[in-house]
This record gives structure tokens, C-alpha cells and sequence, in this order.
């Protein structure tokens, strides 16, 4: 395992390597078994080798990691002259907490809501049991399995993302702004992926349709509300990701295309 000086160092010695982005992985979905991208994310080069922490071992390599990341930022601070000392403590008032944001709010709210339907109707779980019995990977059945993850993958991402979106708007600075478009344009793009995904889980699954229906109407008011919050979201060109990105049209084969 990597100690807190060696993981520092590799950091060092793959950062300044011009061959990564250094940005790309700010506003993408983190899917990266999906990516096509990953030989051009800095992210993905840092972490490639690393342990998953579903262990002991994983876990203290994480505290290496963070441990390694302290000691960059000392090293920084040193070399700007920062005075870590003179830094007032900055408390946030509800006006600035983006957490307090009506956006941000509707946005929780509404994951939440999915995520407790998903409880009582496992998708995933019936996903499964189709599996297990066997059921041959046809098109539609591969369609209902990519719409299943989607949705899984989507739902927790996009507030987090639209929150992020909302801090730089109440900071109101340049990259804040840059920051900020380019969250709300990752959250636009993959609530767009979930209607998508919802949708088709609605053809196949006629049951649970008012249900679903339902679901669909939050997540278009959801995208309406960010589109009309981020007016300029849609716009941004993310580095790598849509400046090299293949437009498909009703594919859900990877996490990373567009869909109209």
C-alpha cells in the first residue's frame, strides 16, 4: 500500500503530464466503466490502481489519500505564502447556504421521493430475477437493464450537481460562474438521461404507470426550473466530454451521449 508521501509524489508526477484534463472530471457523471474518455481524465489517472473501500485496507488507503492531499495543500500554502492562521472562520448565513436554495430543495425533495419509491419497487430486483431465470439478453430486455441503471446511477447525482450549480451562482465570481454552468449542464443533461430511462420503464411497465407518470412530471419541472435558473447551462461546452462527444440519438448504451 501507498504511503501518504508516495501518493503525494504520484500526484505530482501525473498532474503534470500534459495528456490529462484536468477539469473534464468537474462535470461529468463519474461513470466511468462507461466513459470513453478516461484516457484524457486526470481524476481517472489518480485513481485507477486504487483499492475500492468495501475493506480494512480500502478504507486506510482513503485516509492515505487524504492525508497525502493535506500534505499538497501545505505544501501550496507554504509556497504562497498563505498565513492558514489569519483565515476567519466564514459562516454561512441561509441566504448563502445553497442547501437552503428553493431550487436546491425542490431538487432533494424530489430525489428523495424517487429513491423511496425505488425502495418499494425494486427495479433492480426484478432485473435480477429475470437474470436468474435465465431471460436471453434481447434488445428490449438490454433496453430495460441500461434504463434500470440509469436510474440508479441518476437520481442522487442530479441534486448534488444542481447544488453545486447553485453555490456558484450566490458566490457571483468569474470561474464561480464557469463552475456553475458547467454542474447545471451535467444535471440538465442527465435528467434528460432519466426521463428517458423513466419513459421507457413506463412502456414496459403498465402497472405502475400513474406512478411513473408522476415521476416523469417532477423531473420535467426539475429540468424546467434549472433551465430557467441556469439560462446559459445548455450552452457550455464541457472540456473533452463535448467537445469530442458523439450525438446519438435514443441509445442509452453509455452514460456519456446526448439524447434529443
Amino acid at each position: 500500500m501507498r504511503t501518504p508521501e508516495e501518493i503525494k509524489n504520484r500526484m505530482k508526477d501525473i498532474s503534470l503530464q500534459d495528456s490529462y484534463n484536468d477539469t473534464i472530471f468537474n462535470f461529468c457523471d463519474r461513470w466511468c466503466e462507461k466513459c470513453q474518455f478516461t484516457s484524457k481524465c486526470l481524476n481517472f489517472a489518480l485513481s485507477v490502481d486504487d483499492p475500492t473501500p468495501d475493506d480494512k485496507e480500502g478504507w486506510k488507503y482513503l485516509k492515505n489519500v487524504v492525508d497525502a492531499t493535506c500534505m499538497m495543500l501545505d505544501d501550496l500554502t507554504e509556497l504562497n505564502g498563505y498565513d492558514v492562521t489569519q483565515i476567519e472562520n466564514v459562516i454561512l448565513t441561509p441566504s448563502q447556504d445553497p442547501e437552503s436554495y428553493p431550487l436546491s430543495i425542490y431538487v432533494k425533495e424530489t430525489a428523495f421521493k424517487i429513491h423511496n419509491w425505488l425502495k418499494k419497487n425494486d427495479l433492480f430486483g426484478r432485473l435480477n430475477n429475470l437474470l436468474d431465470l435465465g431471460v436471453q439478453l434481447s434488445e428490449k430486455f438490454s433496453r430495460y437493464k441500461e434504463s434500470v441503471e440509469v436510474i440508479y446511477r441518476y437520481n442522487f447525482l442530479v441534486a448534488a450537481k444542481i447544488t453545486r450549480a447553485v453555490a456558484g451562482l450566490l458566490e457571483n465570481r468569474e470561474y464561480s460562474h464557469y463552475d456553475m454552468n458547467g454542474s447545471a449542464k451535467i444535471a440538465l443533461v442527465s435528467i434528460d438521461r432519466l426521463i428517458i430511462a423513466w419513459s421507457y420503464i413506463l412502456t414496459e411497465r403498465t402497472q405502475i404507470e400513474d406512478e411513473v407518470l408522476e415521476i416523469l412530471i417532477n423531473l420535467t419541472e426539475v429540468r424546467k426550473r434549472t433551465e430557467l435558473t441556469f439560462p446559459d447551462a445548455r450552452k457550455f461546452i464541457r472540456p473533452v466530454l463535448d467537445e469530442n462527444e458523439v450525438k446519438t440519438i435514443g441509445s442509452l448504451q453509455t452514460g456519456h451521449e446526448i439524447y434529443k
